[in-house]
């Protein structure tokens, strides 16, 4: 399965670390993944926040799963990748709060 995984802190190097983690986990079960830390990586300067977010949108869109870590409500961004992903029905999930 292509599996999209996002959190509320893309941006921190703690934020990025608990991406590569589960980017790492998501991708030993077999599943290609993708993430905003991936798509910001991967865009080039002149790419302002408004197109690195479309891009997400973009590949919320083209996933079947979209995986939420814990702290992902702590963000507007992963707000409107959760409302893309419950409009196009997608199989969304989320990390569990221990």
């Amino acid at each position: 399965m292509k599996v999209y995984v996002t959190s509320g802190d893309t941006k921190s190097q703690e934020g990025k670390s608990k991406l590569v983690e589960a980017e790492k986990i998501i991708r030993s079960q077999g599943h290609s993944v993708l993430s905003p830390r991936m798509i910001d990586d991967f865009l080039p300067e002149g790419f302002d926040d408004k197109d690195r977010m479309e891009s997400r949108l973009n590949a919320v869109s083209i996933c079947d799963v979209v995986f939420f870590l814990k702290d992902y409500q702590s963000s507007n961004n992963s707000m409107r990748e959760l409302i893309k992903a419950r409009d196009l029905k997608k199989n969304v999930q989320f990390e569990r709060m221990n």
